[in-house]
């Protein structure tokens, strides 16, 4: 007997002591890769077993970090949850008057729900001329008003609190506002054509007169280096470009608008006018009229895609006027405490930080100033983000729960992780995280499976480390690869 119950004994434990052994080693080796790393900054990394929901990996997991794109994670999560993957965006074109005799009586009125796809997506890249067209079918000649346009849903257009000023010019710090076209920038296109002198310019959408362009570039010769500049001044939409094309070759870039509102009606009006249509008294905002429009009849309407597909360029492409929209858009269906403010970006991180509660985590102890994670101000820790992503990945909307996942890209395959987990990778086309980047700044934070498929939620985050970012997601690849290669 006294045999058998030992035996019994060993059977019990041996399993504990094999687990015990390869979450010791996995944890030595995490802190043996990031210690490793002295730039002089500071680590925090934080691992979920997402089947029991013990926390395997603690490094300095607590610490408030700033965690640049990573905040999408939040953002896009609490959208899926509290709108649902099919909710659409609907854009709409009303009049305020009548309709006679080839005439708008009044205003065209575009009235912006906040879609950041609009003009983008190939569902609406033409929408403004196709609705021009449209209405020139049925016989309108001119309208006897304005185009306005009508962004009353959110703020006033604008960015963030936090975000630098080095980054306003670039299409990446686009300006947020419930009605917004073609990304709110406008892209510029360079070419230096084999045989010529000149170099040629243009942008799109359709070289508005919107901006002003102005230009000192050089043909070089064929086989030159490539360089350019370019600036825009603050407040303004005069965009200055210089630089050296070799012939041959041609470049492209994106430059942020100044008030996409404006940009939106002044656009469609261009688009009425290449039509045949006239408007007499230009282009304007809501903001600039001393009452709102009241509208008389609509015209034409469009709907964005689904959420579930708005996410993904968020996730995947890391879009940080999506994000800002999304959050703006939260705001605008606040409900409950969140009204206690008028301002749809507080209204809208209400939101958020509500969804860090469900989570589990400490909103309290988070800071969180935008949607996009653009700004420095933001604070969040590793052990909210892999709460959040815990709780996707349990969420009891079998739809949601895949809306999220799917939005975030695969490590070797698509997005933001196309270039890593290259090779012989061990979370290649397994590890599915989002990235997120700032000069001296760098973090990751997701879902990989051990190869005997224990799911994980990780977070890695690097701050204040001098030099480049490229070592820190290297640091970041070997955890997450150390994760894919552990047992169950």
């Amino acid at each position: 007997m006294l045999l058998i119950a030992t035996l019994f004994v060993l059977v019990d434990v041996a399993p504990a002591i094999g687990q015990y052994s390869w979450q010791s080693q996995m944890r030595d080796t995490i802190r043996a890769t990031v210690e490793g790393h002295d730039s002089g900054g500071t680590w925090s990394v934080m691992v979920v077993n997402l089947d029991t929901g013990e926390p395997v990996v603690d490094y300095r997991g607590q610490a408030t970090m700033i965690p640049a794109s990573t905040v999408k994670i939040l953002t896009s999560a609490a959208a899926l949850e509290l709108l649902g993957p099919d909710f659409r965006y609907e854009t709409v074109l009303t009049t305020t008057g009548p309709v006679e005799g080839g005439r708008v009586n009044g205003d065209l009125v575009l009235h912006g729900a906040g879609d950041p796809s609009l003009g983008q997506h190939r569902a609406t890249s033409s929408i403004f001329t196709n609705w021009a067209q449209g209405l020139s079918r049925i016989g309108i000649e001119q309208v006897s008003g304005q185009v306005i346009g009508d962004d009353s849903l959110f703020d006033a257009p604008g960015i963030a609190p936090g975000w630098s000023w080095d980054d306003i010019p670039y299409g990446y710090a686009a300006q947020s506002s419930a009605l917004s076209y073609y990304g709110n920038v406008v892209r510029i296109t360079l070419d230096a054509l084999q045989g010529g002198s000149d170099v040629r310019i243009r942008w799109l959408p359709n070289n508005t007169s919107y901006v002003t362009v102005g230009h000192q570039l050089e043909q070089g010769q064929r086989g030159q280096q490539l360089w350019r500049r370019f600036e825009r001044d603050l407040g303004q939409n005069t965009i200055h470009v210089r630089g050296t094309i070799p012939a041959g070759r041609s470049t492209q870039f994106r430059v942020s608008i100044d008030n996409p509102t404006l940009f939106s009606a002044y656009v469609f009006s261009e688009a009425l006018d290449q039509t045949g249509i006239t408007v007499r008294d230009g282009a304007t905002t809501v903001r600039l009229l001393d009452a709102p429009p009241a509208p008389y009849d609509t015209l034409a309407s469009v709907y964005s895609p689904p959420l579930s597909e708005l996410v993904k360029t968020v996730n995947q492409e890391s879009d940080n006027l999506y994000a800002e929209q999304l959050l703006h858009t939260l705001g605008a269906m606040a409900h409950g405490d969140s009204l206690s403010v008028t301002s749809s970006r507080e209204r809208g991180l209400r939101l958020v930080r509500g969804l860090i509660h469900r989570a589990g985590g400490a909103p309290e102890r988070t800071r969180l100033v935008d949607g996009s994670g653009l700004s420095r101000y933001n604070l969040v820790s590793a052990e909210v983000l892999v709460q959040v992503l815990a709780y996707m990945h349990g969420h009891p909307d079998s739809e949601v729960r895949r809306a999220f996942f799917r939005s975030l890209p695969v490590g070797g395959r698509d997005g933001t992780l196309q270039f890593r987990f290259q090779r012989a990778a061990a979370a290649r086309g397994n590890v599915r995280a989002k990235t997120g980047t700032f000069s001296n700044n760098s973090a990751l934070a997701g879902y990989v499976t051990s190869f005997e498929g224990t799911p994980f939620a990780f977070a890695v985050l690097a701050n204040n480390h001098v030099g480049s970012t490229r070592p820190l997601r290297t640091v970041q690849d070997q955890i997450v690869n150390i994760l894919a290669q552990y047992p169950r």
